[in-house]
């Protein structure tokens, strides 16, 4: 709580008392955080994947929840679900097999994504859904509890609803399983598409820009003028350079010319971000 005082009228003397508290219980800020942390931490492939996935959907104009694309929240969730399921020990593995999974097995219009329950639930039978995963409940990191996760299949049963049959993707939100992240993903057919076409593109010797241009960093040149703050910024790039290169050596065990194709307008979107 702060108190708010006038300091240019001294005849108002009363203070205003303002509640500037976030920890409320629709805030889920906090909870989110704790969340994300402990995603990260328990499956390592699922930060380097979803940073390279990002990027990619950035270039092909897929990046934003706003204009039909898929946000950063919702693609985190989804590569953690899948390692859930494909445990796989390696970076590119990782990479490879979301390719694969999301761009030609997934079928959106049946199947939502959860990771709180650790499974693809089927839109039309509620009542096969498992319970949410009893260790996140113990450790705290499930907002709801059993009764909104338990409850959720029963009413659409009774109702005989489809879950968010009006959604064209359904990533279940685990801090609030009534809200879809992926509810505005009306392009998630052209990305499926786009997803497909990087893996068989990861494979092909004659694609045309390599996959390590995709995890560049500015060269240390550009910075020479600079003294404590550049000898700084090089350590910091030559840092991110040391970990795009174990990834990319990572990939490079998983096919044997790692390449995509690159057209002109991500190569437009690549030359207007910050690296």
């Amino acid at each position: 709580v702060a108190e708010v005082s006038p300091e240019s009228d001294e005849s108002l003397s009363c203070s205003t008392r303002v509640d500037m508290c976030l920890h409320g219980s629709n805030h889920l800020g906090l909870k989110s955080k704790s969340f994300v942390n402990w995603m990260i931490k328990e499956y390592p492939c699922a930060r380097p994947v979803t940073l390279v996935l990002k990027q990619w959907l950035i270039e092909q104009t897929y990046g934003m929840s706003h204009s039909g694309g898929l946000c950063s929240y919702g693609l985190l969730l989804m590569v953690v679900c899948f390692l859930q399921h494909c445990p796989v020990k390696t970076v590119g593995g990782a990479l490879i097999g979301f390719l694969n999974f999301y761009g030609r097995r997934f079928e959106p219009k049946l199947y939502g994504v959860s990771v709180a329950r650790g499974a693809f639930l089927h839109r039309k039978h509620p009542m096969s859904w498992p319970p949410e995963q009893a260790h996140l409940v113990e450790k705290g990191l499930l907002n709801t509890g059993k009764s909104e996760f338990s409850l959720l299949p029963r009413k659409l049963e009774m109702t005989g609803e489809e879950a968010h049959r009006f959604d064209p993707l359904w990533v279940e939100d685990p801090l609030n399983p009534t809200n879809n992240v992926g509810r505005n993903c009306f392009r998630i057919r052209q990305i499926q598409r786009s997803l497909a076409r990087a893996a068989d593109a990861m494979a092909a010797s004659e694609a045309g820009s390599q996959l390590r241009s995709i995890l560049r960093v500015e060269s240390q040149g550009d910075h020479d003028g600079q003294d404590a703050e550049g000898n700084n910024w090089r350590e910091s790039v030559q840092s991110k350079h040391d970990q795009n290169e174990d990834l990319y050596q990572s990939l490079a065990e998983h096919a044997p010319n790692l390449e995509f194709p690159m057209s002109a307008h991500a190569q437009m979107a690549r030359s207007h971000l910050p690296q």
